[in-house]
Parts: C-alpha cells; structure tokens; sequence
C-alpha cells in the first residue's frame, strides 16, 4: 500500500480523461499532499495514517511505519493516469452531513481489465470524505478523514 490501495485502482488515463473526471482527479491530487486517516472495509479491512513524511498502515493486527514523499505519491498519481481510460458521472449528494459531489467512475487499465467505483468528493475542501471500489468484484469501503491526523505509534 504505496498511495492508497483505493485511490490507485480507480486512477487513469491523461489521454482519455473526460473533462467530468477532473474534480477527481484534483481531489485525489490534493489528497497526495494533505495528512490523513483512511479506514478501509471490505473483505481485506486496514488502516492507513498518512503525515507529511510518514505512512503508518495496518494490517493483520499489526502497524507498520515507511517514509512518505508526497512528491513521489503525486508521481505515482501521474504513471497511473498515463496508462488507463476514465470516463466520470456526477450528482450532488451528502457524505457525513456535509455536501458533496458523487462521481461514478469507470476504469479501462491497459490490459483492458474494468472496474467501477464511487467517489464522494466535499464541496467544502474538495477532498474525497468516502470512495466504495470493486476491484476484480470484491467490494471495499474507503472513509477519509483530515481532522487531528497523528502517527498511532
């Protein structure tokens, strides 16, 4: 879990960015350089503490710590938008009782493999607050939050 197990799978294509994937892409821009805390459910759950030079996650009951380079998450962002098509569907919608915008995005990678996730990006920060992927069609939930971000260990 380099970036974000979620945010990576649901990435794509520079050349064949739709105009309505921007604001998803932005978002997922900004949150490669803003502190947070993902917790993932599904049927592989975990956590992941991002600060601005550390990673923490945890799996299997245990937290592991690695270096954290925002410049190199937002490289790993770019390779991934270089290789894959991405086609967005909007709606106004709330998340955690604040305002959003709900992208569907569908993702084509260069082997030609799709998948489909959601997206609820806040009006407020323009930050994702909630992203459900069905990589391989194994549903995963993952929620944001940007409020007293700290190292667990």
């Amino acid at each position: 879990m380099k970036f974000s197990v979620a945010v990576l799978m649901i990435l794509t294509a520079s050349p064949a960015l739709a105009d309505d994937c921007k604001p998803v892409v932005d978002a997922l821009t900004k949150l490669a350089t803003t502190p947070n805390h993902q917790t993932i459910t599904g049927k592989e759950s975990g956590e992941l503490v991002t600060t601005t030079d550390t990673r923490y996650v945890f799996l299997r009951g245990e937290w592991r710590k690695s270096a954290y380079d925002s410049h190199d998450a937002l490289e790993m962002l770019k390779d991934a938008l270089s290789t894959s098509k991405l086609t967005c569907t909007s709606k106004s919608a709330t998340v955690n009782n604040e305002a959003a915008m709900l992208y569907s995005v569908h993702k084509i990678n260069e082997d030609d493999e799709a998948s489909d996730s959601q997206i609820w990006i806040t009006t407020a920060t323009g930050l994702p607050a909630k992203e459900t992927v069905k990589p391989g069609g194994v549903e995963r939930t993952v929620t944001f939050d940007y409020k007293n971000v700290k190292a667990p260990m």
